[in-house]
């Protein structure tokens, strides 16, 4: 079982759920309740932003056993991006 730490942060007047992500090539993830926003981070610098997406996907996301699998299956393809 895999535990994920969350880490809030306030950014501004909104507060972020942020997690680091043990995986090869994704670095870290922002999550925004209030807007149902997630920012992922990638190992070689970019960063994609994704909306729509629900609290419960966030936490099965930082809490998969191989987070770059339940990207590329449930996110990537999944949900409206923005770079």
């Amino acid at each position: 079982m895999i535990i994920a730490a969350i880490k809030m942060k306030n950014n501004g007047d909104k507060m972020i759920k942020s997690s680091d992500l043990n995986s090869s090539f994704l670095s870290k993830a922002d999550y925004n309740p209030s807007e149902e926003k997630l920012t992922v981070f990638f190992r070689k610098g970019s960063k994609f932003s994704y909306y729509n997406v629900s609290n419960d996907v966030y936490e099965e996301f930082i809490k998969a056993e191989k987070p770059s699998d339940y990207f590329n299956s449930k996110i990537k393809n999944g949900f409206s991006i923005t770079k």
